[in-house]
Parts: structure tokens; C-alpha cells; sequence
């Protein structure tokens, strides 16, 4: 026979075996640790530093000093020394730190008690069924919130499938709302549970409502008070009305005539008599003026004042700075209006307009060719250092037919250029081959707009620059032919020149880099003023 018990390996007194009483205490030692077994913890991987009599511990993985090589088993404190058990399959114990019972599976300790599992039905004062399988019957049914907000969620699977809310009378549909079919919120009603009718349906996507039947408005006793705007009722008389603008509004008029107002019997046409808006039915004007709009934009008509009307009419008086100059090229001279002529290293002009450059809209012109000398050409300008910006506005045009080649540069408008050189104070077009872009110059530091165009050959250009008094932009238009709207319409704001230092001319040169006599362009107007000049004389 075995010295142990077979189970839990208690010691067994032997026959005739001395000191008795130590065998029956060893075993009585055991059964104490295992006897409604319960530890601290199970979280340990070494012993405490100060344990007590009686301590029991499940030894955690990873243990290390006195307890290593002891994982998962029993630990217990036991006459100053570490009492050591190895579980056995089937063992429970209460760990007190989580308030969990567990139990040795397998070689490791796993949760004893297992939740049960859950209802697939549930009928509370009913009896559910496959399809129901939460029944409830009672008076009421309340689902609250536990401390802050609540949501009921009826989830589907598919766009085809149905989440709804179904009421019904003696059990068959009266009305339901959700998501049937699709996924655009619906509500829909039925007389007989059969035939189903849609009341309104929504856009997922815009949130728009659609009403398929049509909209009745309960007569209502009085208007309402204060109402706000969008606010849609049938007054006691039969005739709907809105609020709109802070007033009330009748919404149509019944069908027949009102005054001078014929509406159609559908109420989709109204039609105003000939003539029945007549200078008596125009609001009265406070004195001499017209009716008109004195700013940009859409608006109501306004009685306009004499100096609102000069401004509409962009004739404004002209301040005693304001002024324009402006030449048309047509025959050979030196001086040409305000602008000076002159040849750049044998460069040539002439009015032998070629036949494609006549166009039928401008007369005269003057032809400006280089010369076999590199960068020879032509300038009309006027001196090169008599203009700063800031102090008025300033405009330079010119009309131009376009001729360029390879190698020809052009530079037209503000600057102070009077060989190829690019200029240093200004504010200019600058055209290289037949690619032409917006620039400024400050001593010697310029700025370029990225934005540039293509001239063709051949083609009629309009050049127009205009400089705000303060000097803080520069904007820089280009027209083709007889076309009203700017091919080219952009701003610049840095590198403006606004001292004596930077002073400019305005005017137009011409070169060619190439050694051979080239055409580059046909000049037929230039002028120059400020903003306020060129509108009252030309625009």
C-alpha cells in the first residue's frame, strides 16, 4: 500500500510508525491549503517581501527567486517557510483579488464559471416566436437613458432589405416608416394593410422631401402672430399666405382678372396688361434725377442723385491733373503727338502698310522694321525719365497689328527703355517671338505675372495699362481684333516705381536680335493720360 493517498497525496500514519502525530499534522496541513480553496491573487511572479501566516498565492507565469520553475502552482506561507502545491485537473479556487473562480484545465487556470448562453427568444407576458422572438405585452413600454442620451437602432443588411417601424390595427398595417426597400426615409399608410401609399419620402443624399399626394393645409381660425419667415398657412377666408420677408403674403392670386393682372386659369401664367406700368405707378422721385442702380450688382431701383448719375454715366468732372494724348500713325515724322521718333541702329518705318495687315479696322498704321544690325529697330516714345506713379492715375493704349519674328522684342506702355535692354523702372508689356507677358520694374528689380499669351500673326492688338493713384497695383489688359472681351486681364502689385529715382516714359521700341532686316510691328494709335481722361474722350 501506498505511503499517500491516491487523490490529493495526503501522508498515511503506517503501522507501528513512530511519531504518529507528525504524519497527521502534515496531512491536516494539506487539507487546510485545499479545503474551500481561495488565494490573494494569481498575479505574482515572486513572493511578497513580508508575507503572513497562512498567505496563498497561484503562482504567475514568468516566476523568478523562490518561485522559479513554480508556475500555476499553489503557494502557501506555512511555518516561516513556502508551502508548494501542484494543482491537479479539476481543482478550483477562489481567487479574492478579482472576486473569480477558477478552475486547473489542462494545464493552466481558466475561469470556472461560464455565462450562460443567450435567449434566442424571449416573451415577456407573451409568447415569442421565430419571427418575434422578443414578444412583449403590456400597457406600455419604456427604454430610457442611463445618465446622458438613448438610441433605438434597427439596422438591415441591404439597401433592398426593410428596417421600419410598423403600427397596426387588429393586426394589419396601418403605417410604417423606415427604410423600406431602400434607404431613403419614408412614411408610408394604408387603408387596408394590402395597398400602401407613400405619404412623403426623403433624399439620403440632398435631404430633399417629396410629397406624392397632394399638400392640404388646415383653415386655420386666425394668423398666426408674429410669424416667422416660410411659414405656410390657410387663412380663415380660404386664401393661402406666407410669411416672407418679414411680411405676409398671399401665395397666388384666384383665377379672373385683378386690375391690371390677368392670371390663367392654372395659375401658372400671369400676364400684366400693355402698358399698365405707366411713369404715374413709379414711385415718387424727391427731385431732379433718374431711376437706376448708382452700384455694381444686382438690387433694387434707386432714386439716383446728379452726382450718382455722372458717376453711372462716368462723367465725373475732370480734376485740373487729369488729361490725354493721343497720336494716330499714319505718315513719316518726328514727332507724333506727345511721342518722339527714332531709329535704334539704322532701324527703319513706313506707312507701306502691307496688304495682309490691311483689315478693315483701323486706317494709317506705321510699319517698323529692323535692319540687317542686330538689335537694330524703332521706338515712339516720350522722354524716358518725366513720369513716377502715385501721385494721379495713370493709362497708356496702343494699337497695334502684330508682325514679330524670331528675335524681335517689344515693350510697350510705361518704361524707360531706348535700346533692347529690358527696362529698369516701369510698368510695360513685354513681348519676346510671339510670347507676351505683364511686368514691373523698381530700380532695376522686376516682376513678372506667370500668366502669358500667344500673339498671332497678323492679328490686331489692343494694349491697355492702368496704374490706381496710390501706386498699389497695375493691371494689364490685352484685346484680339475687334473682340470686346480681354484675352489677357491681369494684375501686379510689387516693384512699382514711385520716385523721382524711378522715373519713366511711356511709349513703344522695338528690336530685333538677328542680323537680317526684319517686320515686327504696325503701329497705329498710341495714348497716354489718366483713367479719368481716356474715359471721358475714348472709352
Amino acid at each position: 500500500m501506498s505511503d499517500d493517498t491516491p487523490i490529493l497525496s495526503l501522508p498515511l500514519i503506517l503501522p507501528a510508525q513512530a511519531q504518529k502525530h507528525v504524519t497527521h499534522n502534515e496531512a491536516l496541513r494539506l487539507l487546510d491549503v485545499l479545503v474551500q480553496l481561495a488565494v490573494s491573487d494569481r498575479t505574482r511572479t515572486a513572493p511578497p517581501t513580508t508575507p503572513v501566516e497562512g498567505d496563498r498565492h497561484i503562482i504567475a507565469t514568468g516566476a523568478t527567486g523562490p518561485w522559479t520553475d513554480r508556475d500555476g502552482q499553489v503557494a502557501c506561507f506555512w511555518g516561516g517557510a513556502w508551502l508548494y502545491l501542484m494543482p491537479q485537473e479539476g481543482w478550483t479556487a477562489r481567487v479574492v483579488a478579482e472576486a473569480l473562480t477558477v478552475a486547473w484545465q489542462g494545464g493552466e487556470w481558466v475561469n470556472a464559471v461560464t455565462a450562460p448562453p443567450a435567449p434566442v427568444m424571449l416573451g415577456i407576458n407573451a409568447t415569442a416566436d421565430a419571427t418575434n422572438r422578443l414578444t412583449v405585452s403590456a400597457p406600455a413600454t419604456l427604454l430610457t437613458h442611463e445618465g446622458a442620451g438613448h438610441q433605438l437602432k434597427i439596422n438591415k443588411a441591404l439597401p433592398a432589405d426593410t428596417a421600419s417601424l410598423l403600427f397596426q390595427s387588429g393586426w394589419q398595417g396601418r403605417a410604417e416608416m423606415g427604410l423600406a426597400g431602400d434607404d431613403a426615409f419614408a412614411v408610408k399608410v394604408s387603408a387596408d394593410g394590402n395597398q400602401w401609399r407613400t405619404a412623403f419620402a426623403t433624399d439620403p443624399a440632398s435631404g430633399s422631401l417629396t410629397l406624392p399626394a397632394p399638400l392640404r393645409l388646415g383653415a386655420q381660425g386666425a394668423a398666426p402672430q408674429s410669424p416667422a419667415n416660410g411659414t405656410l398657412w390657410l387663412d380663415p377666408t380660404g386664401e393661402v399666405r406666407v410669411a416672407s420677408a418679414g411680411a405676409v403674403q398671399p401665395v397666388g392670386l384666384a383665377d379672373g382678372n385683378r386690375g391690371d393682372v390677368t392670371v390663367s386659369a392654372s395659375g401658372a401664367q400671369w400676364t400684366l396688361a400693355a402698358g399698365s406700368v405707366g411713369n404715374g405707378k413709379l414711385a415718387l422721385m424727391a427731385g431732379p434725377g433718374l431711376k437706376g442702380r448708382p452700384t455694381a450688382g444686382s438690387g433694387p431701383v434707386e432714386d439716383l442723385t446728379p452726382a450718382q448719375t455722372r458717376a453711372v454715366l462716368d462723367l465725373a468732372p475732370l480734376s485740373n491733373v487729369d488729361f490725354v494724348e493721343v497720336a494716330r500713325f499714319g505718315a513719316p515724322a518726328t514727332i507724333i503727338g506727345p511721342f518722339v521718333a527714332a531709329a535704334l541702329s539704322s532701324g527703319t518705318y513706313s506707312t507701306a502698310v502691307p496688304a495682309a495687315a490691311i483689315l478693315g479696322i483701323n486706317p494709317f498704321g506705321v510699319f517698323c522694321r529692323s535692319s540687317a544690325s542686330a538689335n537694330s529697330g524703332y521706338r515712339f516714345s516720350t522722354a524716358v525719365a518725366c513720369d513716377i506713379f502715385g501721385v494721379t492715375t495713370r493709362k497708356f493704349r496702343a494699337k497695334c497689328l502684330w508682325r514679330g519674328t524670331n528675335g524681335t522684342t517689344v515693350r510697350l506702355g510705361f518704361h524707360n527703355s531706348i535700346t533692347a535692354a529690358d527696362s529698369n523702372n516701369g510698368a510695360y508689356f513685354e513681348v519676346l517671338g510671339d510670347q507676351i507677358a505683364a511686368k514691373t520694374a523698381a530700380a532695376s528689380v522686376r516682376s513678372t505675372h506667370p500668366t502669358t499669351l500667344t500673339l498671332t500673326l497678323n492679328t490686331l492688338y489692343t494694349f491697355d495699362i492702368e496704374a490706381d493713384a496710390p501706386a498699389t497695383a497695375i493691371r494689364f489688359r490685352v484685346w484680339e481684333n475687334a473682340s470686346p472681351t480681354p484675352v489677357l486681364d491681369v494684375q501686379l502689385g510689387t516693384n512699382l516705381p514711385t520716385t523721382a529715382a524711378q522715373a519713366f516714359g511711356a511709349g513703344l521700341i522695338a528690336t530685333n536680335a538677328l542680323t537680317v532686316a526684319s517686320d515686327m510691328i504696325i503701329l497705329y494709335e498710341m495714348a497716354i493720360g489718366t483713367i479719368a481722361g481716356f474715359r471721358r474722350l475714348m472709352d
